[in-house]
């Protein structure tokens, strides 16, 4: 029987490394795998991180335009219970903020 685990990332970078984790670790198949803002917007997560943070000097001035408009959700078809439990692994591993089963 198919499920669907899903996690909420409050940086773009955690939602990134999950997927990343999914596709070289458990062989997870990208059309399975669905990354979408909880929003309309688009959004970059609730935090600012990476390329979002000025950094320290010399360096070019801060960024003010990346959109933090909402947590990023990722979800992931599975079709047993030991990928979900491993897929359920890896969302807690990339610091998801809540997770669910379908």
């Amino acid at each position: 029987m198919s499920k669907t685990i899903s996690g909420s990332f409050p940086i773009c970078r955690e939602a990134e490394m999950v997927v990343e984790r999914l596709v070289q670790g458990f062989r997870a198949e990208r059309p399975d795998i669905l990354i979408a803002p909880q929003g309309a917007g688009n959004s970059a997560g609730n935090l600012r991180s990476g390329s979002d943070v000025e950094s320290a000097a010399p360096s070019f001035d801060a960024r003010d335009d990346g959109t933090q408009d909402g947590a990023i959700d990722v979800s992931c078809a599975v079709e047993d219970d030991a990928t979900a439990h491993k897929v359920r692994g890896a969302v807690a591993q990339c610091n998801a903020s809540a997770e669910k089963v379908n």
